[in-house]
């Protein structure tokens, strides 16, 4: 099928510099060391001088592309664009591409490309355009030197919509070919995940829903992936995209994990099943292992995830939460640190490390990565129980009870719980009247597991807590093991009771062959914690 290119630019001369490097004359060489040397010379002596370093043009930074279309034209469709070239590019060994929450956060900024690229540390930045009409699709894309400013490669199409597929791999393969030597010729970074546009159009309104979390959102994009689905049963990326949409549900929405767990899991296995064996999808999987408390599976599955993709901070994040549900509470906090560094804009990697500076009593650091969720909130609302718990840790009680409202109407959960445990923590009420207002909320399903473990948790009561957390381990619902392992947990760990616990969620085994926490250790016949 022939296409119709209305412009195609090329730079010539233009090669980023890359290993192995060119042969050179040796009197060049001994010319440019000698100019090089009266130049440093020079400089030296040049007042007020100033030093540049050459950014990496294999780091590449992938602008959410503009839409020209209809102003009411949903973005979804314009910024699953640029998602789907970062994600062709991101397979290229050599080339790095910067986090798509970095990248965004630059939408409708005027800065110019050279100073985007200082400021991502890239030395490549690939922006476009896009416009769509109901029967053709209009799109132009030009890759920059962010050292120089000046664009290497450009080129733009006018096609039909169903050939949008081509024009992202076009735009990803010339991009990489400009980059990197070792593309073999005729190479395709990415291909057709459907034959359906339409359904390609439900995913791409599903995943931009997802990217966003909050109850609605990810209800809504659960929806719309298994209209896709309907639509083509093949579609490997839509089940992916189901995978991990029902894992982060219950999260959000206060909804059964336990029942939404199963559901994930065979939606991972069918998208691998149809070849999509991503480090994502592996994600997924060792997470829904970890909720079910399958400790050394999902350790192999996060393992394995983050060794095929190191630089996805999802996945890293992820990994903190397991790490600090088995009580690795330092692995867990350098986790959550590396997510942040890799995407520093990233609402859920800055909430993550936030609640483990909650944790670790690190008020500073909390402070730090909740107010970066405040300032950037690029992907839309963080997870609820984060944010309170923050909240208490700070005394902010007043902020926390407004927040702790608003999540359990959101829910459509009970309140009445709130007020008596607010009393005890401000010593206006007894302990024992807001535990029983807990156990009898979450007795009537009317209060979820992981609020209701953390209301026990912050009053502090060890009494209480084990008695509510009978029923917790008899119904199997998943809970935040991490708050055991807090630094306010260490109570719960001195008491006796803690080891038959932790016998029961499976740790002692675990830890047997895995290695201790910090916080216990086997001493002979006996489990010591502090």
């Amino acid at each position: 099928m022939a296409f119709d290119v209305e412009q195609s630019i090329e730079m010539p001369g233009y090669r980023p510099a890359k290993r192995g490097g060119r042969r050179v004359w040796v009197w060049l060489v001994a010319a440019l060391v000698a100019v090089g040397a009266i130049v440093g010379a020079l400089l030296l002596y040049m007042p007020n001088r100033v030093q540049t370093n050459t950014l990496d043009p294999l780091k590449v930074a992938v602008l959410p592309f503009v839409n020209l279309s209809d102003p009411s034209d949903d973005l979804y469709f314009v910024d699953g664009i640029s998602e789907e070239i970062m994600r062709a590019l991101a397979a290229v060994p050599d080339i790095r591409v910067v986090a798509k929450t970095s990248t965004f956060s630059f939408r409708d900024s005027k800065v110019d490309a050279r100073t985007i690229g200082q400021k991502l540390n890239a030395g490549s930045v690939l922006q476009g355009t896009v416009r769509r009409e109901p029967n053709r699709l209009r799109m132009s894309a030009q890759l920059i030197d962010a050292n120089s400013g000046l664009p290497i490669w450009a080129e733009s199409y006018d096609r039909r919509p169903a050939d949008i597929f081509e024009m992202q791999n076009q735009i990803s393969t010339a991009v990489a070919a400009r980059l990197v030597d070792t593309l073999p010729s005729g190479t395709r970074l990415s291909s057709s995940p459907t034959a359906d546009l339409d359904a390609y159009t439900l995913f791409l309104r599903a995943n931009h829903l997802m990217r966003r979390r909050g109850a609605e959102n990810l209800t809504r994009s659960i929806g719309l992936f298994q209209e896709a689905i309907k639509r083509d049963p093949n579609f490997a990326r839509a089940y992916a995209g189901l995978a991990e949409a029902l894992t982060l549900q219950p999260s959000y929405a206060g909804t059964s994990e336990k029942a939404a767990l199963p559901l994930a899991l065979d939606a991972a296995t069918r998208a691998e099943a149809l070849g999509e064996k991503t480090a994502r999808v592996l994600g997924v999987r060792a997470f829904v292992h970890f909720r079910s408390r399958e400790w050394q599976a999902a350790k192999d599955g996060f393992e394995r995830a983050i060794a095929l993709n190191p630089n996805d901070s999802d996945l890293l994040q992820w990994y903190s939460q397991f790490l600090a549900g088995i009580g690795w509470i330092e692995r867990a906090e350098r986790a959550a640190k590396d997510a942040v560094a890799i995407d520093p804009l990233s609402t859920v990697a800055n909430q993550r490390a936030g609640v483990v500076s909650v944790w670790t009593n690190d008020a500073s650091a909390a402070d730090s990565h909740f107010s970066a969720m405040s300032d950037v909130g690029v992907e839309g609302s963080g997870l609820p129980e984060a944010s309170i718990a923050f909240l208490l840790s700070e005394g902010r009680l007043g902020e926390a009870r407004t927040a702790l409202i608003e999540t359990q109407h959101s829910r459509g959960q009970s309140i009445d719980w709130i007020d008596p445990v607010f009393a005890a923590l401000a010593k206006t009420g007894s302990t024992s009247a807001a535990l029983d207002a807990l156990h009898r909320d979450y007795a009537n399903g009317k209060l979820g597991v992981s609020m209701y473990v953390g209301a026990m948790l912050f009053l502090g009561d060890v009494d209480g807590f084990y008695r509510g957390m009978n029923d917790v381990v008899a119904s199997g619902e998943p809970f935040d093991v991490e708050v055991l392992f807090s630094r306010t947990g260490r109570p719960l760990r001195e008491d006796a009771r803690f080891v038959e616990l932790a016998s029961e969620l499976r740790l002692i085994d675990f830890w047997d062959k895995a290695g201790w926490p910090d916080m216990c250790a086997r001493e002979s016949s006996r489990i010591v914690c502090r």
